[in-house]
């Protein structure tokens, strides 16, 4: 880590230092995690293209599209289960990185990831994690030190709050007003620390 702290302005090394700093935690940063041999996790863009696969006559253009069309053909509940299944829920562990992220100290982080390996991460390292998908959540301060994670298009384990289809993303400002204006919050207040994207997202 050294080798590369060199290569951060000095404004968000001492935004870092000094707790203004938020980090957002993308796809990418799963691939860093242990999976069985022969297996591996997908970018958002791969699993869009693996469930483009079950669809006839489908031509794919981008991930949203691709899953929404998949929802649409199959179910919401086909869905969830094949996220399950791509995403390696039962079997993909933290890696090193995991590891490694969550061991400094943030008191809250923001990811987009619908599976379970930041929780998985804190745990391992011995830190207590609240993750934070309602509304409701926002308010409840639980006591002792934790590390708060709002992750933003929910998860798997709670199908109704899951974004991932193109009408999850458009009613997102609509649906969940307080988390909109928590994270935009967040954006002005902090530094934002971009993890696992892609300059394309």
């Amino acid at each position: 880590m050294k080798d590369y702290i060199k290569y951060f302005p000095k404004p968000f090394l001492d935004d870092l230092v000094q707790g203004r700093c938020v980090p957002i935690i993308g796809a990418g940063f799963s691939k860093n995690a242990e999976v069985p041999s022969g297996k591996r996790m997908p970018l958002w863009d791969e699993l869009g293209k693996s469930l483009s696969h079950s669809l006839m006559d489908y031509e794919y253009s981008n991930a949203i599209d691709a899953i929404s069309a998949y929802s649409h053909e199959f179910s919401r509940a086909k869905l969830v289960e094949s996220l399950h299944e791509n995403l390696l829920v039962e079997v993909a562990r933290p890696g090193k990185a995991h590891k490694s992220f969550c061991n400094l100290h943030f008191e809250l982080a923001v990811t987009t990831n619908l599976e379970f390996l930041l929780e998985r991460g804190y745990e391992s390292v011995g830190k207590y994690c609240h993750p934070i998908i309602d509304e409701n959540q926002l308010a409840i301060d639980s006591k002792g030190p934790k590390v708060n994670l709002l992750k933003l298009h929910g998860d798997i384990h709670h199908p109704n709050r899951l974004v991932v289809e193109e009408d999850d993303y458009d009613s997102f400002l609509e649906r969940y007003p307080l988390i909109a204006t928590f994270l935009a919050n967040l954006l002005i207040s902090k530094t934002a620390l971009f993890i696992g994207y892609s300059l394309d997202d």
